[in-house]
């Protein structure tokens, strides 16, 4: 008889979980996790202006289809850098096939035509590489870090978003430049007037990053939904 009642709950809640309303349910309940902030050898707080978002608690989560707040990226001269992390919390297993990662890289840059970009200018993107982004249906965990320290060096930095396993999922970025400097946010050299890239399966996405010591920076935000 016990077995019989456990067997009947099973059923019903596969034949729940099958349904419109449960499958809503569960995307609904999908977030996209952000790590966001200044970053100086030694935990010093010299140079925190360089990465501003409101509000300041780290991480971020925002729901499915919803936008974060607005990050603002200003890395110049000044010390250290920012820094990004990436999570998706699933509760409900909603997209058991999901795989997002994050690829970055340095960007050679137009300013210098001709000019090879020396070990030094490297380092304006100090760890760059493939970074899986986790996917968790508990803990909300997030990926590694990826640091940006653009300045008057020669280039920026790059970040390509990839999204596979989930053909109706979109990750959604929006970018501009907040000052007169617009050439610093080459994706859109648009001064505060924001940009629209998406990431879907098999179309990744590039946002690109040269930010320093010229007036403003650049404004970014994601929205991950369908």
């Amino acid at each position: 008889m016990v077995f019989a009642r456990v067997l009947l709950l099973l059923l019903s809640f596969s034949s729940l979980s099958d349904s419109p309303a449960f499958s809503q349910q569960g995307r609904n309940a999908v977030s996209l996790g952000i790590w966001f902030g200044h970053y100086e050898a030694g935990g010093s707080s010299r140079g925190a202006g360089q990465c501003e978002r409101n509000p300041g608690n780290n991480p971020l989560w925002t729901r499915f289809n919803d936008w974060t707040p607005w990050f603002r990226v200003n890395t110049d001269d000044d010390w250290g850098g920012c820094i990004f992390q990436f999570g998706i919390l699933d509760p409900y297993d909603a997209y058991p096939g999901l795989s997002m990662s994050v690829d970055f890289q340095y960007w050679r840059g137009g300013d210098k035509p001709g000019q090879n970009p020396s070990p030094s200018d490297l380092m304006q993107c100090p760890n760059p590489g493939v970074r899986d982004v986790p996917r968790t249906q508990q803990t909300r965990n997030v990926s590694s870090r990826i640091f940006l320290d653009m300045d008057s060096r020669l280039g920026g930095c790059q970040l390509t978003f990839m999204l596979e396993g989930a053909p109706s999922l979109k990750l959604q970025i929006e970018m501009y430049p907040d000052d007169e400097d617009v050439w610093q946010c080459p994706s859109n050299p648009i001064q505060n007037t924001p940009r629209l890239f998406q990431a879907s399966a098999g179309n990744p996405v590039t946002i690109i990053f040269d930010t320093d010591n010229r007036y403003g920076g650049c404004m970014v935000r994601f929205r991950l939904g369908d």
